[in-house]
């Protein structure tokens, strides 16, 4: 039972690491979007704060890089699948809600442009997101859900048909991606417990072949360590002065030295 919470926990963080894996360019990506909006887009708020919003947007995913790293590093053996998975989702929960502050401090109500530019980074984001963050199920929703929600809300308060199109729109695309992300995380879940259960069928079919070979390799020692005590004996027999005759029940003589020939037999 130990051996199948082992095999299940590695199986679980390896689905990890292949969501931390997609996300290299994130803690790029994302401060680099939010300052060319900041320089480009007019906001109704004192720069000061759209500057406070950058920095804690970049420290969060100056810090993300950092436990990506110490994740993708880390021994399969050496931690708790739970562990790693409740810290990423935190992280991921922190940097997309201070992200998608992005639209309401960018919102301008005499400019639908920009509004719609801000909707379809957010809805791009989240679809790119669902993509990458499947294979675990706390970490997918941290990842898309605020982005979702966000842009949803925004499109609909709006007051205007093409914006609650893109909000109706993007909520139907969201939970067509949200069902693919489930068939995809079982197909990920099984492929990876096959390899697993493979690499362990291997290496028991490795050791039991190694431990044929060692019996086979005695059992060749056994039998050359018998044949010289027996070609040993053979030669003291052959070579002795006395008669050796070996006689079975019926009187029958089974074997005679050669020294018997001295009798005349």
């Amino acid at each position: 039972m130990a051996a199948v919470d082992a095999q299940l926990n590695e199986v679980r963080l390896e689905l990890i690491r292949l969501a931390m894996r997609g996300f290299r360019l994130r803690p790029l990506t994302y401060p680099g979007i939010a300052a060319t909006l900041a320089l480009t887009f007019e906001s109704g708020y004192p720069p000061w704060l759209i500057g406070v919003w950058w920095l804690a947007l970049t420290a969060t995913q100056i810090d993300f890089a950092i436990f990506r790293r110490r994740l993708l590093l880390m021994e399969e053996h050496a931690t708790d699948e739970n562990q790693w998975a409740r810290a990423c989702t935190n992280r991921c929960w922190l940097m997309n809600i201070i992200w998608v502050l992005i639209v309401p401090l960018f919102w301008q109500q005499a400019d639908p442009t920009q509004n719609i530019t801000l909707l379809l980074i957010l809805i791009v984001d989240a679809i790119a997101t669902s993509l990458l963050a499947f294979p675990r199920r706390s970490i997918y929703y941290a990842a898309t859900v605020p982005q979702a929600l966000m842009s949803a809300f925004m499109a609909l308060i709006a007051e205007h048909m093409i914006f609650a199109s893109i909000g109706i729109g993007f909520i139907l695309v969201y939970l067509h991606l949200t069902q693919t992300a489930i068939q995809q995380r079982r197909a990920f879940r099984d492929a990876f417990w096959l390899k697993k259960h493979n690499a362990n069928l291997i290496h028991a079919l490795s050791a039991a072949r190694d431990l044929s070979e060692v019996a086979r390799r005695h059992a060749i020692e056994a039998n050359e360590k018998l044949n010289r005590r027996e070609e040993r004996f053979r030669t003291l027999v052959e070579n002795s002065f006395d008669t050796i005759l070996v006689v079975n029940r019926a009187g029958r003589v089974t074997y005679a030295s050669p020294s018997v020939r001295t009798f005349g037999y």
